[in-house]
């Protein structure tokens, strides 16, 4: 019994300290990058690439935000943007879709590979199912055309 509680305290210590490693430089490293000059950049070529699942450039920093940072920060920047009515009720719920799928793409790959997971079949994986669920729900909500 001893053994497997000394087991469980120690394997649990050994998983919180890998993910401590992966997530503090990270986020040291996000903070550093959002308040350089190659952040507006960054998501000017993120709206070169979202304007193909039919998100607008508003919806770049929002999905930028998101997909490294986290919900937390995708869901603040997509409340400025709501709040300067800069994006359509459709491309909120696309973006809460993206996001659902999609967050912190960065720190999650991470921590599952640093776990033993593939890097590949969780990154690229995320991705697929991320850009398919997106084409098809944008896809239901032009069809029923309430979210113009």
């Amino acid at each position: 019994m001893i053994e497997v509680l000394e087991e469980a305290v120690f394997g649990s210590l050994g998983t919180l300290l890998t993910i401590t490693m992966i997530v503090i430089p990270l986020m040291i490293f996000i903070e550093t990058f959002k308040r350089s000059p190659f952040w507006d950049s960054f998501c000017n070529s993120v709206a070169n690439i979202i304007k193909y699942l039919g998100f607008s450039k508003n919806s770049a920093i929002p999905l930028a935000a998101g997909s490294i940072f986290g919900l937390i920060y995708g869901a603040g920047t997509v409340m400025d943007e709501v709040k300067k009515g800069l994006i359509s009720t459709k491309e909120i719920i696309l973006i809460n879709i993206f996001l659902v799928l999609s967050h912190a793409m960065i720190e999650d790959t991470a921590i599952f590979v640093a776990i033993g997971a593939n890097f590949v079949v969780i990154f690229f994986g995320r991705i697929a199912v991320t850009i398919l669920f997106v084409l098809l729900f944008g896809k239901v909500l032009d069809l029923f055309r309430r979210f113009d």
